[in-house]
């Protein structure tokens, strides 16, 4: 779980009976160097210590990214700590059109999130990191955007976009932990509204959840108001629990 590539068009508008072009969105988690086992009978033996093999597998996974040419790129497992790597999507990313921002987790982790916009799409407004400062070390990026012509001729022109990655729940003690995370993103979410004086704005909520239909973080969200693109894209329905699908 939480290695599945989600992407869904967020809107599709039309006006005067012309398609307009479409906003779509891609969540990843890239899974570190640091953390990919080339052998599971040696946990110590890793991705990060073989560059060619790191650097292979990351250059065909912007490869993907910029064939999709999605206008939302939220990356999770991002290897912040290696400046090569960091290099590399800035370049290939910034050369494609995007805006880019970054965030690693907290105490060093080594890993983090990567949020990317395309800017013929959207202007952006501000930038906000969040830092969860619990057992994870996990972080949350918000994003503030507008749309750009012909798209801001739809009646909500401005975006908030959020990028995470959830403590994966090891043992059933976490889910108190993973849901005040989840707290904390839609409590910081409101606040920043308020005090920008804004009025209600879509938002669009990405990451790695680490979580099923069955789960607290799901049924939360969801008892928020929020619709997950995942199980629209594969027209699951509550019926549907006993799969194991991501939010």
């Amino acid at each position: 779980m939480g290695r599945t590539i989600s992407k869904t068009q967020v809107y599709a508008m039309q006006e005067n009976q012309q398609q307009l072009p479409c906003i779509s969105c891609t969540t990843f988690n890239i899974l570190a160097p640091i953390y990919k086992r080339l052998n599971h009978e040696d946990e110590s033996c890793r991705e990060s210590e073989y560059r060619g093999c790191w650097l292979a597998r990351n250059n065909r996974i912007l490869d993907w990214l910029l064939f999709e040419k999605s206008s939302i790129i939220c990356l999770q497992e991002f290897w912040v700590g290696n400046e090569e790597l960091v290099n590399l999507y800035e370049k290939r990313l910034g050369d494609a059109g995007y805006v880019h921002f970054k965030l690693g987790r907290t105490n060093n982790r080594g890993d983090g999130l990567l949020i990317a916009v395309k800017k013929e799409y959207f202007k952006v407004i501000n930038y906000k990191e969040l830092h969860f400062n619990d057992c994870g070390d996990r972080v949350a990026q918000l994003l503030h955007v507008e749309l750009t012509s012909p798209l801001s001729q739809c009646q909500n022109n401005e975006i908030l976009i959020v990028n995470t990655h959830l403590l994966f729940p090891h043992d059933s003690s976490l889910c108190l932990v993973r849901l005040h995370q989840v707290y904390k993103i839609l409590q910081y979410v409101e606040s920043y509204q308020n005090e920008c004086q804004l009025k209600p704005l879509p938002i669009i909520l990405c990451g790695d959840w680490n979580g099923s239909k069955r789960g607290h973080v799901y049924m939360f969200l969801r008892s928020q108001g929020f619709v997950s693109s995942y199980d629209t894209a594969h027209h699951y329905t509550d019926a549907d629990a006993h799969k194991v699908t991501l939010f």
